[in-house]
């Protein structure tokens, strides 16, 4: 299953590859290999750019104030490379 984290960078990577190539990208594929490989072809289509587009403007309002989100722990914070240095990730971080 792909998250929306996963969608949204998906999608915007998308979006700059159609901008700077001229053409429209449908789809993407997606290798996960923690512990065995797993192939998930990922449809790209105008849903799944237009929320990455809003998630980007949420992302830049976030910055503009200044102000951090309140974190939402949960069990992806364990393989996080933000654990460190994210208030909700140092929960998880095995030190």
């Amino acid at each position: 299953m792909i998250r929306n984290t996963l969608k949204v960078q998906l999608g915007l990577l998308a979006i700059l590859l159609e901008e700077n190539l001229g053409k429209e990208v449908k789809r993407a594929k997606v290798i996960f290999e923690k512990d065995k490989r797993t192939e998930l072809e990922v449809e790209l289509d105008l849903m799944v750019k237009s929320y990455a587009l809003d998630m980007l403007a949420e992302t830049k309002q976030v910055m503009g104030r200044g102000i951090e989100p309140e974190e939402q722990p949960d069990n992806r914070c364990i393989n996080c490379c933000f654990r460190k240095v994210c208030t909700a990730g140092f929960l998880y971080t095995q030190e």
